[in-house]
């Protein structure tokens, strides 16, 4: 009785959202945040599980742009934030070419089950890895992913995060 009560109210809590989501008036920005190597040593919620410096500043960058941000995960797929998962080290090198074209198509899947009827857009916060097979299989549905972090290698794309956000550069006391 209490999981479906738990199932009911996730439910519930997942249509109110769409409700919200169908009122913007405009497209729905979806942040796709690529996962970390870095993780958590024991099963955690997404948002958690996942350690990086870069993972930790696109997702505070997702949150604060997007109206909806996953986590896009090598062994998982399409991640909810709070969805508990296990940590693994397994990553989108270890695919063949025709499983990232599955991996893409299972995520084109999830995205419209969890957003059905909506006008989406899509802000990809990961790297080309993740980004490409999804660029291929969102133009058949006439969905684009703005990358605003394509071309930049880890440090640059920190920085420019760092910027976006305004986090300031620590300085450094100077020895003499």
């Amino acid at each position: 009785l209490e999981a479906e009560k738990v199932r009911l109210d996730k439910l519930m809590r997942a249509l109110r959202r769409l409700l919200v989501l169908s009122g913007l008036g405009r497209p729905v920005l979806v942040a796709l945040v690529g996962s970390s190597w870095r993780q958590a040593p024991q099963p955690a919620p997404a948002r958690h599980l996942y350690q990086g410096a870069l993972f930790r500043l696109s997702l505070e960058y997702a949150l604060k742009t997007a109206d909806e941000t996953f986590v896009l995960s090598a062994l998982h797929g399409l991640v909810d934030l709070d969805e508990e998962i296990e940590p693994h080290e397994f990553t989108m090198g270890d695919r063949h070419v025709l499983e990232c074209v599955l991996w893409a198509s299972s995520i084109t899947n999830t995205l419209t089950r969890k957003l059905p009827g909506l006008r989406l857009r899509f802000l990809g916060l990961a790297g080309p890895e993740y980004l490409y097979p999804l660029a291929l299989r969102f133009a058949g549905r006439g969905w684009f992913i703005d990358r605003p972090l394509a071309g930049m290698g880890v440090g640059a794309r920190i920085a420019w995060l760092k910027r976006e956000l305004g986090i300031k550069r620590k300085r450094t006391a100077r020895h003499s």
